[in-house]
């Protein structure tokens, strides 16, 4: 039985070869071998992502290569510890590692391509996600209403995008709290956003307004579709809505209790690169990703 986990070996910025490709077993690398202390057997490389460089609080300036491997012992060693790729969300790693397994993840593609066919010619969008991405440049759709995804405002960057890219798409942007009105008023065919996770019982996890967004296209008969890989299915229920400084909000003196969340949970259809999950099919992946996790010789 293969067991998946993801990490990043740091290299000096200035001393590695950024397009070098690591192919086949990644214990072909000696820093890989080192860093999971395992035999040159036991480790088959089965996704990379593209070197990036990084200012880190420990390493300094250093270049990360991210990787996600099959192995088929689950020993622990002192400097690694096997884990489910969800769990790069909970863990402490170089800076970006999280935001390149995102973006590079070769399945992504995968899951785009099964969404296209479920996706309208008119789409709203929320939070920044490679995978959707994708899937507006597979799908083309006449018009696409972008909600600014605070804190961050990251899909303002993505609305300009998405105008300069697409000439015959006609690109809206507007606020979080403006979306569930822009839903009732413009003729969306599909919500779509990507997942930061899905849980085991079938709830996502997403940027923050993506439950209000939900519900709103619900009470206008419309299904949001969330489009992620498979690999991002937690094994648990648990999650962590992970809490902003207060004083992103507010900045008084008087006792006001904040809570200033970065991700809420959602119940939304998921298509990943496996296709369309249902509540058990996402049940069914979990109990995998589960045997996965607690998997011993």
């Amino acid at each position: 039985m293969a067991r998946y986990a993801s990490s990043a070996i740091p290299t000096p910025a200035g001393g590695a070869d950024s397009s070098a490709p690591w192919s086949g077993s990644a214990a072909e690398s000696p820093a890989v071998r080192e860093l999971l202390g395992v035999e040159s057997t036991t480790v088959t490389l089965t996704r990379q992502g593209a070197p990036f460089a990084v200012d880190d609080t420990v390493l300094g300036r250093c270049r990360a290569h991210p990787f996600l491997f099959d192995c088929d012992h689950r020993d622990r060693h002192g400097r690694a510890e096997w884990v489910s790729p969800t769990a790069i969300a909970d863990r402490e790693t170089v800076s970006s590692l999280r935001e390149s397994y995102d973006v590079r993840s070769r399945v992504d593609h995968e899951a785009a391509t099964a969404a296209v066919s479920r996706l309208g010619t008119d789409v709203a969008i929320l939070s920044r996600s490679g995978t959707v991405r994708q899937t507006l440049a597979l799908a083309d759709p006449e018009t696409v209403l972008v909600a600014e995804s605070r804190p961050g405002c990251e899909e303002t960057a993505v609305a300009d995008s998405l105008a300069e890219r697409a000439a015959d798409t006609t690109v809206t942007l507007t606020t979080d709290a403006g979306l569930p009105a822009a839903l009732a008023a413009a003729d969306v065919d599909t919500p779509a956003v990507g997942a930061d996770a899905v849980l085991a019982d079938g709830r996502v996890v997403n940027k923050i307004g993506t439950r209000s967004a939900t519900l709103a296209a619900a009470h206008e008969g419309v299904d949001t579709l969330v489009v992620t890989a498979s690999d991002k299915i937690s094994p648990d229920t648990g999650q962590d809505t992970e809490e902003r400084e207060p004083d992103e909000l507010y900045q008084g003196d008087a006792p006001v209790r904040v809570w200033n969340p970065t991700f809420d949970v959602t119940p939304p259809a998921v298509v990943t690169e496996r296709g369309a999950l249902d509540t058990r099919d996402v049940e069914g992946i979990a109990a995998g990703h589960r045997a996965l996790r607690d998997w011993t010789l």
